[in-house]
């Protein structure tokens, strides 16, 4: 009996300094934790996260980067209270944010630091959802790049189009990063068209746009169509809220540009389509189609050259320069530029010509060298020129040889009319005829001061009821989603200060925090409905006093 008490003994002491340790520990965690509303989710299905410490803190204070490598990560809510029971005083800070995993498998939730104190990682496991949709079927983009081989200061097109095939309104925080070069220019060609179509009865929003890729130097660089980000909110199969982080793969097209050719002669002009044309006009508006023209000195010829280019911006076409002679007097106009709906640039240069001595005058022609860059070969575009045969026109007339104008009779005696003097009866009409025109103008006026203030004020629109019934209902029902949306819909339409709408967006999330843990608690959503209502009130405030600073009529 002795023997096995003091086989006991050291058993019991085993036990005991566990069950100290275990103590400890548990009082430790017990100061700062993390809890999950359920630890088995499928993946971007919506859940709840808690951080809780018994100490005094801010919402600064809690990192969640850590979190973001595999979770969808919400807009945290942060509170602090302090309760006093029986003289005892104990401070409560918590945070709450919605999460969901973005992939399969044991994910973990890692540790965070809250002061001195850390949380304990959680183990996730994360199934996956036969009914989630994949990004293609939401959001597409289709990009087309003009050329893969350019030559430097040429261009080409990059034509992007996004569809994007859900409801804008169930899209959070959509984003779409331009595209973007490397080691070539890129810049706007259009402005962005965004329209809706239907594609395979499906109501699609199509975003349209093209860029112009310039090549500055030879070598080998790429271009890489935009990238749309975004999340989406749905129903799981189950019925459960998921969030859908969406962020699409850009291609990347490759572009060569090949060094300008060393025996090539003239400005450098690389193109793969060149149009050169002119037309004549005299200065009877007639056009000149043969190789002569008969002109006086003094009269004007317009030349009209255009040029037109593919894959060129108008910044690298060159000017066109020609040599008149002395004999010829030049105006020239600014080139007008026009980019065509087939894309290429189209320059207009006009020039009129005035001879200013007679005889034989040749006007030169135009040579212009460019680089096939299909062909890969020098090329040159010539416009003839004009032979003018100048006159001494019309010899100018002496004053004597114009006809004098027949002198004009002469005046007649002014008859003198003798008036009798009236006396004073013309000043006392015209006194009675002010008299009444005074009155007749007051009488107009009060009658439309009268008009205005008997008009019956314009009653104001009252609230539309039936879109606070729906957001009741929504409440209710615990629609997390549909709530969502009418709230996006308050947003849109009486826009306020950024406090009240960061105020409302929390009271969203809180909702959405307690719809879908595992254990909802329920939710009063008379601070939800205050917020709204005064969002509105400032709006509607905001319209009055515009209206009020507007000048009366």
């Amino acid at each position: 009996m002795v023997s096995m008490k003091k086989q006991t003994q050291p058993v019991m002491m085993s036990i005991l300094v566990m069950l100290a340790g275990l103590l400890i520990s548990l009082t430790s965690y017990a100061s700062t934790y993390a809890t999950v509303s359920k630890n088995k989710v499928t993946k971007n299905e919506l859940f709840r996260l808690q951080i809780i410490t018994d100490t005094k803190a801010s919402s600064d204070d809690l990192n969640l980067d850590p979190l973001r490598k595999d979770f969808y990560v919400d807009r945290p809510s942060f509170g602090t209270s302090v309760n006093i029971i029986n003289g005892d005083r104990s401070v409560r800070s918590q945070w709450d944010v919605s999460i969901a995993a973005t992939r399969s498998g044991i994910l973990t939730i890692p540790s965070f630091t809250v002061g001195n104190e850390k949380t304990q990682p959680i183990a996730i496991q994360v199934g996956n959802d036969p009914t989630l949709p994949s990004d293609d079927e939401i959001v597409e983009i289709h990009s087309t790049l003009g050329q893969s081989t350019l030559y430097p200061n040429e261009s080409t097109l990059l034509h992007v189009r996004l569809m994007l095939k859900t409801d804008t309104r169930h899209m959070q925080n959509p984003q779409i990063q331009p595209p973007s070069a490397e080691g070539v220019t890129l810049e706007a060609a259009s402005q962005p068209d965004q329209h809706r179509e239907i594609i395979n009865g499906l109501a699609v929003t199509v975003l349209e746009q093209s860029f112009r890729i310039t090549a500055t130097k030879a070598g080998d660089f790429s271009v890489t169509e935009p990238v749309f980000t975004g999340t989406m909110l749905y129903s799981g199969m189950r019925g459960q809220t998921k969030v859908h982080a969406i962020k699409t793969t850009p291609k990347v097209f490759p572009v060569k540009v090949l060094p300008q050719p060393a025996n090539y002669q003239g400005v450098w002009l690389p193109t793969s389509s060149l149009s050169l044309k002119q037309t004549w006009v005299n200065g009877e508006g007639k056009p000149v189609s043969s190789a002569s023209a008969q002109m006086n000195v003094g009269d004007s010829l317009t030349r009209t050259i255009q040029l037109q280019v593919r894959g060129l911006s108008q910044e690298r076409i060159p000017d066109i320069q020609v040599s008149y002679p002395d004999s010829v007097r030049v105006y020239k106009e600014k080139p007008e530029y026009k980019t065509l709906d087939n894309g290429d640039t189209l320059m207009t240069l006009k020039q009129v010509l005035i001879p200013n001595q007679a005889g034989h005058i040749e006007i030169p022609g135009i040579s212009l060298n460019w680089w096939d860059t299909i062909n890969k070969k020098q090329k040159k575009s010539m416009l003839t020129g004009l032979n003018l045969e100048v006159a001494q026109g019309k010899p100018v007339e002496t004053m004597m040889s114009v006809p004098q104008a027949p002198a004009a009779p002469a005046a007649a005696p002014a008859k003198v009319i003798k008036e009798k003097d009236a006396g004073y009866w013309p000043y006392l009409t015209a006194g009675f005829a002010l008299l009444w025109l005074i009155t007749f103008i007051l009488l107009v006026v009060v009658y439309r001061e009268r008009s205005h203030t008997s008009k019956p004020t314009t009653e104001k629109t009252q609230p539309d009821q039936s879109a606070q019934i729906t957001l009741k209902q929504a409440l209710k029902q615990k629609d997390g989603i549909r709530v969502q949306q009418l709230v996006n819909q308050h947003l849109a339409q009486f826009p306020g200060d950024e406090e009240t709408q960061q105020n409302i967006q929390n009271e969203v999330n809180r909702l959405q925090a307690i719809i879908y843990s595992s254990a909802p608690d329920d939710y009063d959503p008379k601070t939800l409905m205050q917020l709204l209502t005064q969002l509105e009130k400032q709006a509607k405030k905001r319209e009055k006093n515009q209206a009020d600073s507007l000048p009366q009529l």
